[in-house]
């Protein structure tokens, strides 16, 4: 009886670790969301998307149907037009119980100045899988967009 409490009591302490390790990476996700969504809203999304990125970073959506890593996402979105923004703000997140994969959803923005009319905006949501890289740091895996209706 004794052994069957003591791995009871293993099993539980096993489990509440599991727990906690997926709210903090839920939480570290929104808060590494929330500063890619800063650094686009000071340096461009370009530098932001490239800085969150890696070379096996898969996009679909948004502004292109596929791209995968830097030199597509250059090629596609260093073309947009001057002025043009994208902004976004995280509604969630979520991790898998080793820590180390995540989401994140929430809604974004596409805004362009057009000369003499109201600028053409477009509204979406999207969500981005996160990896958690051997130097602590989380990076875009894949990230996908929708643009409401």
């Amino acid at each position: 009886m004794n052994r069957l409490l003591r791995s009871a009591a293993l099993a539980l302490a096993w489990a509440a670790t599991l727990a906690a390790a997926k709210a903090d990476a839920a939480r570290e996700l929104i808060a590494t969301d929330r500063a890619y969504a800063a650094l686009a809203a000071r340096e461009g999304v370009l530098a932001a998307t490239l800085a969150y990125s890696t070379p096996e970073t898969i996009y679909l959506g948004h502004l292109a149907a596929h791209l995968k890593g830097a030199p597509a996402v250059r090629a596609a979105w260093g073309h947009l037009p001057a002025g043009a923004t994208i902004s976004w703000t995280v509604d969630s997140a979520a991790a898998a119980a080793s820590g180390d994969l995540g989401y994140t959803i929430g809604a974004y923005t596409y805004r362009q100045p057009r000369a003499g009319q109201p600028d053409a905006v477009v509204h979406g949501h999207y969500c981005t899988l996160w990896k958690l890289q051997p130097d602590r740091t989380w990076r875009i895996v894949l990230d996908a967009g929708e643009t409401d209706k």
